[in-house]
């Protein structure tokens, strides 16, 4: 079956905001493993299970009955969030296009893209408050973390966002979450404070804050990250995370679009265009999270 204009442009537009949204996106760098799944997904069961007790160890091999736990497993429906944002596109040109071939213009269709990649930052960050009233229906990584470094270390003085971080890791590792290096995410004002952060000696603190951050020599590495959707005064330790222990990204559908026209005007209808994606952000172990609450 031919394609029509419709799909045609649809295609040219899914290509051309591909750059642009992976330049933007903080929130998917965070998560080193991604689950898709079919399209039409918007849930998905999964199991949460609870880890067993400590083993034991003895210099002799066990006479009669041994402890045995059950594995507590229990199952969770989890919604997908559909993201989206509308956009027109002039008749005119929409007729050069399909008669004459011209490259339609992206600056609308780029523009609701630019939207919806900042919707999925707050979603993945913080998380879904449909409210406003910090009653979060889905949590994001920031919302989500049990952990929480909370002792006042203002990145303005030297050493302190050292501290805050490692901190916030002895946190994390009293917490058995070992092995894997992690990402730092700071608003604007402590990113560039830690950027310019250095000693009376000229040693500056971003590189030591980077390797602490990358202990774990055969794990995939870590990053410093800036983003918007971090309060000032407060960052975020996540996990590099690529097998999905401790967190992951389920994608229902990665970003796209759908162009059609009005039924009842037809030939003379504006084109109207939706940029939309169907995610959640999957958090399995929150204690593999830290809060930096105060810095």
């Amino acid at each position: 079956m031919a394609d029509t204009a419709f799909e045609k442009a649809a295609r040219y537009f899914d290509k051309e905001l591909v750059p642009p949204l992976r330049q933007m996106l903080i929130g998917r760098q965070l998560f080193a493993k991604t689950l898709p799944l079919p399209a039409g997904s918007y849930n998905i069961d999964y199991n949460k299970v609870t880890e067993m007790g400590a083993a034991t160890i003895s210099q002799s091999l066990p006479v009669g009955e041994v402890h045995r736990d059950m594995v507590k497993v229990e199952s969770t429906n989890l919604k997908l969030n559909v993201i989206l944002k509308g956009y027109e596109i002039a008749r005119d040109q929409w007729e050069a296009f399909k008669s004459k071939g011209q490259n339609l213009d992206t600056e609308a269709m780029l523009s609701a893209a630019h939207v919806l990649g900042q919707a999925e930052d707050d979603l993945l960050i913080q998380g879904w408050d449909p409210d406003g009233d910090s009653t979060y229906e889905v949590e994001g990584l920031y919302v989500g973390a049990d952990n929480d470094y909370s002792t006042t270390k203002d990145f303005g003085t030297y050493g302190n966002a050292i501290d805050a971080i490692a901190g916030g890791l002895a946190l994390l590792d009293a917490d058995n979450v070992q092995g894997l290096n992690f990402n730092l995410t700071l608003n604007a004002t402590q990113f560039f404070e830690l950027v310019a952060s250095r000693s009376t000696n000229g040693d500056f603190e971003y590189p030591q804050a980077l390797r602490l951050l990358n202990l774990n020599e055969g794990a995939p590495k870590g990053a410093i990250r800036v983003s918007a959707d971090m309060t000032a005064g407060k960052g975020m330790l996540s996990p590099v995370d690529p097998s999905g222990r401790i967190m992951d990204l389920v994608i229902g559908q990665d970003p796209r679009n759908i162009l059609g026209e009005d039924s009842k005007l037809k030939s003379i209808s504006p084109i109207y265009g939706t940029v939309y994606e169907v995610l959640v952000p999957r958090i399995k172990q929150p204690n593999g999270l830290c809060k930096l609450s105060d810095i």
